[in-house]
């Protein structure tokens, strides 16, 4: 099983409410959380803000601290994947895969209702 990193992209409003940045999927549109593979020599916690760049182009504090795994299947692979928190401090106009991807806030529990994946779901939940 290869080993891949995720960051759960957040922030918290005017209300004191979590809001949770979810990215659609290049190939289906699905709602998902930034995800991929881990460098050599790269700490799961260093690809993980790495992939929020990439693929939602925001930069903030990630934390060292894993909420949880979920395990996924891409054709005869299977990945597990370590999901960290990342507070966004920065949200950028224009990112290496931003004409592959739409990103939208969504408020905790949407997030959690709507993301691809049920165990991400509970992550979100979770959290």
């Amino acid at each position: 099983m290869k080993q891949q990193a995720s960051a759960l992209p957040y922030r918290v409003n005017a209300d004191g409410k979590v809001e949770i940045l979810l990215i659609t999927s290049k190939r289906s549109g699905k709602w998902l959380i930034p995800k991929g593979h881990v460098e050599p020599q790269e700490e799961l916690v260093e690809a993980a803000a790495r992939e929020a760049l990439e693929e939602a182009g925001v930069k903030g504090e990630i934390s060292p601290h894993c909420l949880g795994s979920y395990i996924y299947k891409k054709g005869s692979k299977k990945y597990d994947v370590r999901v960290y928190p990342l507070e966004v401090k920065e949200q950028l106009d224009e990112w290496e895969e931003h004409k592959l991807r739409n990103r939208q806030w969504y408020q905790q529990a949407e997030a959690a209702r709507i993301v691809k994946n049920a165990d991400v779901g509970k992550i979100i939940t979770s959290f």
